[in-house]
Formats: C-alpha cells, sequence, structure tokens
C-alpha cells in the first residue's frame, strides 16, 4: 500500500472495488457496490462497536453536501470557532484577500511581541481548515514562518485570515464528478508549479504546488505552498525547485491512482510559467555552467519527461492555478486564482468585501 491509512480491494472478474480510509477512531468507506459496504460494516462489527451512516455528510469535522454531479465541501463549525477565539469586532472590516499585497517581514518586525499562545492557537486551527481551504495556504504558511518570536502585527496579520475566511464562509471546495472520462477511470491528473524568487527577508524563495483530477472546473485536491529550505540564486533556480517537487508529487500521485484502479494512460500535464525550466527539462543540451548547482534536479525533470511520467507545458502567470500559493495578491488577481483553487460552480453567493482602494482603511 501507497498510503498507510487507505485499503482497498478491487475483484479481478467483476470489476468492483471497495475502499477504506482511516483516521484514528473514524472511517470512511466507498464502494462501487452498496452491498460491498454492508458486508465489510458487518465483518467489522463482530471485533468493534462501530456506528454507521448511510448518507456520508460529514467526516474529521468536514461538511460534505452532493449536488447536481458535485461534491461539496466546506468547514463553517471551525470558522466560526476561529471568528470566536480571534475576537474579531463587528465593527472589523470584511475582506477580499487573506493577507495585504505589501506584506513584508521587515515591517512585522517593529512591534512589540504578542500572546504566543493565542497567535500560535489561531494558527494552529488555520492549518486545519487548509482541507477545504487552499486560498489561504500561502498566507497561512507565511504566517506559520514567523511562529517564533511572533509580533502584534503578526497577530493582526493572522487575525486578518481569520476575518477573510468570515467574509468568504460561503466558499466551498468542489469535486466534480460528470466528466464521460472520469466516469471511465480514466480521468487525468494534471498539475501547476510556481515559485516566487528572493521573497523572505533570509533570501529564500516561496514554492507552490497544485493538483486536479478529471475536469479541469474541479477544485484541487492537494495543494501545498512552503517556503525553500535552500537559497536559490536565479528564479530559475526556484521554478525548477518547484517543479521537481512537483513532480516527485505526480509520481506518487500516478502510482497511487493506478494501485486503486485509476491508471494514468498519458503523461501527467505540468503547467508552469517560466520557458527557461522548459527549456533546461526537454531541450537542454549547452553548458551546464550557470546551472551545475542544482543539474541533479534538472537531469530528475529530464529523465521523467522522457519516461512519459511528465509533459511540461507553458501556461501564463495569470491562468497558473499555484501562482497564489507563492505570493500575497492583491483583491483583483487573488479572487479568479481562487476560484481555479476551489472549482465550481459555487453555489451560494459572496458577501461584502472590502476593494483594493477600501482595503487601507480597514482595522486588520
Amino acid at each position: 500500500m501507497l498510503d498507510n491509512c487507505l485499503f482497498h480491494k478491487i475483484d479481478a472478474e467483476t470489476g468492483e472495488k471497495i475502499f477504506f480510509c482511516t483516521h484514528v477512531d473514524d472511517f470512511a468507506i466507498a464502494a462501487t457496490n452498496p452491498q460491498l459496504i454492508e458486508e465489510l460494516c458487518a465483518i467489522l462489527k463482530t471485533g468493534y462497536i462501530i456506528t454507521e451512516s448511510d448518507t456520508m455528510e460529514s467526516f474529521l469535522g468536514v461538511n460534505m453536501q452532493r449536488e447536481n454531479g458535485h461534491l461539496y465541501l466546506s468547514q463553517p463549525g471551525l470558522i466560526a470557532k476561529m471568528v470566536k477565539k480571534a475576537c474579531l469586532p463587528e465593527a472589523v472590516r470584511y475582506y477580499g484577500n487573506p493577507m495585504r499585497e505589501d506584506f513584508r517581514d521587515e515591517y512585522q518586525d517593529d512591534a512589540p511581541a504578542c500572546s504566543q499562545e493565542m497567535f500560535r492557537s489561531l494558527l494552529g486551527m488555520l492549518i486545519y481548515v487548509l482541507r477545504t481551504r487552499p486560498d489561504v495556504a500561502f498566507a497561512v504558511n507565511r504566517m506559520a514562518t514567523r511562529s517564533i518570536g511572533a509580533t502584534e502585527r503578526d497577530l493582526d496579520a493572522v487575525r486578518r485570515i481569520v476575518a477573510y475566511l468570515r467574509c468568504t464562509a460561503h466558499l466551498e471546495l468542489v469535486y466534480s464528478a460528470q466528466d464521460e472520462r472520469q466516469r471511465r477511470a480514466i480521468a487525468e491528473l494534471h498539475a501547476w508549479s510556481d515559485a516566487a524568487y528572493n521573497c523572505h527577508k533570509d533570501s529564500k524563495s516561496h514554492l507552490g504546488i497544485c493538483f486536479t483530477y478529471g475536469e479541469p472546473e474541479t477544485g484541487s485536491f492537494f495543494a501545498q505552498s512552503k517556503k525553500s529550505t535552500t537559497v536559490n540564486t536565479s528564479s530559475t533556480e526556484a521554478e525548477v525547485s518547484a517543479a521537481f517537487n512537483a513532480t516527485r508529487h505526480i509520481m506518487f500521485f500516478r502510482d497511487l491512482l493506478a494501485e486503486l484502479g485509476y491508471p494514468q494512460l498519458q503523461p501527467t500535464t505540468l503547467w508552469v510559467d517560466n520557458m527557461s525550466l522548459i527549456t533546461l527539462a526537454t531541450a537542454f543540451s549547452g553548458s551546464t555552467k550557470n546551472v551545475k548547482h542544482f543539474m541533479m534536479r534538472v537531469h530528475f525533470m529530464i529523465e521523467k519527461v522522457a519516461a512519459g511520467i511528465i509533459k511540461l507545458e507553458h501556461i501564463r502567470t495569470l491562468k497558473n492555478h499555484s501562482d497564489t500559493l507563492t505570493k500575497p495578491l492583491g483583491v483583483a488577481l487573488f479572487v479568479p486564482h481562487t476560484a481555479k483553487l476551489l472549482g465550481g460552480p459555487q453555489r451560494l453567493e459572496a458577501g461584502a468585501c472590502v476593494t483594493e482602494d477600501q482595503e487601507a482603511k480597514g482595522s486588520l
């Protein structure tokens, strides 16, 4: 098994499948035949006391609702709990993005220390909400890098993320299953990667990757935003690091899907917005003088392209799903990127959010 918490059985003759996913003392079962679920529950009852639910409407604090071929995931209870814990006054303005576009570490340092308990408690809750709200992944990760010696301005920045979530509590993570290719179990895996070069005060870059499966409009089932562990000496090196990270995840997800009976018959498309990266990984034949310090990752990419595991495609930055995972964006750019990450269609109308012009008048 590639995932120690996911068990499965596939009948070689009928093709029927059953999946059993565990998390501590909670579990979820899915199958192509309801009879398989009944049989498994009967077996579990012989050794355990279990509570059953015919329809899975909630799991590990995540609300799940199905409508018109779409699966909607949300965590309104956790968001409400965070709003209460953050003690947001009713007068606090609503925000259309979770972090100011001009956020800088040096601006945050010039402030007295805040309550570390409050800061880390809110941060921990925000990390948990990332399961259904990848749009705040960058903001949460950025604040996690400041968890040691957080200042009052850091706490205000975390409270702003909570205020944004209160403003956009109507948004849900949407998975779609209406694609004919998906019904025939040959839906395609898609990936995006991006990097923001030299954006931290210690000169490190920020990397972002995300994945979708099936329909182009479906939400991202995996999104990651993280600070680079090493200093990159060029923007191309930063982009290679992000694509390298995405490729390793692609290999895992392809193997997992194949194990579950959903093989990827074509190379997985990895969308990037850097032409130098594509040249290095697909048609590189020049001198390694300027890239020798990260050539191992380049060779890794070349190998996976040649093996038919990935296919690099160029995409404009404005259409790159992972762009918002690497930097703070203004409302005008953040909103369309969020729509890509969460998928659609959304069921509820948006609440009132401030514009970029009004943002400076807010209290967070």
